[in-house]
């Protein structure tokens, strides 16, 4: 098996995702403006055979955030090489 890579697309993709959760105040794995993950993919020219979303919310740092995260099963297998994690913290200024 070929060794784990960065996949800027893919990273970049859940950076925009990331922030259409913020910005929209939603989280869910169906954007109101992107839809599904996979109408995500599509519009954005993303090839895949197979693809898996984990979200968490609620954690109150990021070793909780990881910890949750980590645990949560994937329902789909994704060929290892193509997975990309992005971890956005945010803190209620309140």
């Amino acid at each position: 098996m070929a060794a784990l890579t960065l996949n800027s697309r893919l990273t970049d993709l859940a950076v925009l995702k990331s922030r259409d959760m913020r910005d929209n105040n939603y989280i869910s794995h169906t954007s109101p403006i992107y839809g599904t993950p996979q109408q995500m993919l599509d519009r954005f020219g993303v090839s895949w055979r197979a693809y898996g979303e984990k979200i968490v919310a609620g954690q109150a740092t990021p070793e909780e955030v990881m910890r949750v995260w980590i645990n949560i099963p994937l329902s789909h297998h994704l060929p290892h090489r193509n997975v990309s994690l992005v971890l956005l913290l945010l803190q209620n200024s309140s």
